[in-house]
């Protein structure tokens, strides 16, 4: 009884870890896992969403993101990399703030998508801005308006002190460090969390 008890144990653990790890042969993890590109905008030059977008998108919102994310950080080319910090910045924020600094140290150029413009930019230029109107969000949990809300005297607006006229069109750089990227690709993709 015993010895049967433990084989049918044994088969659910491994159904349920054969379960947990399919998602390496979903479309949407091969997307991020061999990103072309990076892009918080989520848009191309046509304003169509990338696949990597899309592909983030599916992943954020699915069951085992966590899981996901964690895989494509050791699994993917450092465009999905990125992607992979985006979504381990939401799901475990302690330990997203433990390994960022850690990619300062890549010295990788990878394809970034900003718009209509594509750009070859170095790693680190992404993970660490030094400017004045960087956002620096105190957590995983304040959005980019309650920054600017909270950081006016930092941004530059092309409203010519209009108050009526959008945040949208302040002025302020992202970035990794600051929660800037991450919390912009989600805002982006209009998710709640």
């Amino acid at each position: 009884m015993k010895i049967r008890f433990i084989l049918i144990s044994l088969f659910v653990f491994i159904l349920i870890i054969s379960c947990l790890n399919s998602y390496r042969n979903t479309e949407n993890y091969k997307i991020i896992k061999n990103a072309e590109s990076f892009s918080v905008s989520g848009t191309t030059i046509s304003n169509k969403p990338t696949k990597e977008i899309l592909a983030f998108r599916n992943i954020f919102l699915s069951i085992n993101a966590k899981s996901q994310f964690f895989d494509l950080l050791s699994k993917s080319n450092y465009e999905g990399k990125l992607y992979a910090l985006c979504g381990i910045y939401h799901y475990d924020y302690e330990y997203y703030k433990k390994i960022i600094k850690d990619y300062l140290k890549v010295n990788t150029d990878i394809i970034y998508f900003e718009g209509c413009a594509i750009i070859d930019i170095n790693i680190k230029d992404l993970i660490l801005r030094n400017k004045e109107n960087v956002v620096r969000l105190k957590n995983n949990k304040q959005t980019i308006d309650q920054w600017l809300d909270e950081n006016e005297n930092l941004v530059k607006t092309d409203t010519k002190n209009d108050s009526r006229l959008p945040k949208s069109i302040a002025t302020y750089t992202l970035d990794f460090i600051g929660g800037g990227y991450p919390q912009k690709i989600i805002e982006n993709l209009h998710i709640k969390k």
